[in-house]
């Protein structure tokens, strides 16, 4: 069964080398043979997840639970959600953004603040976040627990995904270090110096809330319409394109133009092609 673009992609179909195939390429709405086999990447704006990190799914459900759903910046969503209603079993998708900025989480911390952000840029990264000191003994003064929710969308009570975390200490030499444990974290990471104290134990302002929470400042970013630059990205750096060296194999190129209907550039077409060559 073909798999026909919800809009103009660009797609370069990668043949095996090792039996001295060929390789072609397909513009516009010309169908393009998907078989179970066919691992396709798609490349470009989502709505959340890593940027240039090439991260292999097997359903569209496993993409949105990564990437987030559909967004009126950009038809990646569409095309894999297409390629899997067509009989695709894996995609391999890389995030890019230009300018893209992270959501900001500040927690205070006496006359100081605990400055957390979101793991991964954006404006749809809903995060809030709640200090407490349960279940800690008395000589446990300096430590604290961390709670840190993303929500489906601001003000609601739907909760996407949550990280706990236990025992934490502002001592960066502590085994437990905030800075050290939460580079495990899918959601937020540290910026900005520590401040010297744990973070206040978060108190409720609205009457008849469990469970206290502090907000976002600052929602993130989506960034601006993608470049040429930004598609190709960088050979040292590993982005763009480059992205997919960690990927095993690839059989399907796709980079989906924007919504705006501005064509790709010719520099993009030319790097996609002699990448996968």
């Amino acid at each position: 069964m073909g798999f026909s673009p919800v809009t103009n992609v660009m797609a370069v179909e990668l043949s095996d080398f090792s039996t001295q195939g060929t390789e072609r390429q397909l513009e516009g709405n010309h169908p393009i043979p998907v078989f179970g086999s066919t691992v396709a990447a798609f490349l470009g704006r989502t709505q959340r997840g890593p940027l240039n990190s090439a991260v292999r799914v097997g359903s569209f459900e496993e993409f949105r639970r990564v990437f987030g759903g559909h967004v009126s910046f950009s038809y990646v969503s569409h095309s894999v959600q297409q390629f899997f209603q067509h009989g695709g079993s894996v995609a391999v998708v890389v995030r890019v953004a230009n300018r893209a900025k992270r959501a900001t989480l500040p927690i205070p911390a006496g006359e100081q603040v605990l400055h957390l952000e979101a793991r991964d840029p954006g404006a749809h990264c809903h995060l809030r976040a709640s200090i407490d000191v349960d279940g800690l003994r008395d000589d446990q003064k300096d430590r604290f627990n961390l709670v840190v929710q993303r929500l489906a969308r601001p003000g609601s009570q739907l909760v996407e995904d949550q990280e706990l975390f236990h025992s934490l200490s502002m001592d960066a030499e502590d085994k437990r270090s905030i800075v050290e444990v939460l580079k495990n974290s899918d959601l937020v990471t540290v910026a900005r110096p520590l401040p010297r104290q744990r973070p206040d134990v978060t108190r409720t302002t609205h009457p008849g809330h469990p469970i206290p929470y502090v907000e976002m400042t600052f929602n993130g970013f989506d960034g601006e319409e993608l470049t040429d630059y930004d598609i190709v990205g960088s050979n040292d750096n590993g982005t763009g394109l480059f992205s997919l060296d960690s990927a095993p194999r690839i059989d399907l190129l796709c980079v989906p133009a924007a919504r705006s209907g501005k064509d790709l550039g010719i520099t993009t077409f030319l790097a996609a092609e002699r990448y996968c060559e």
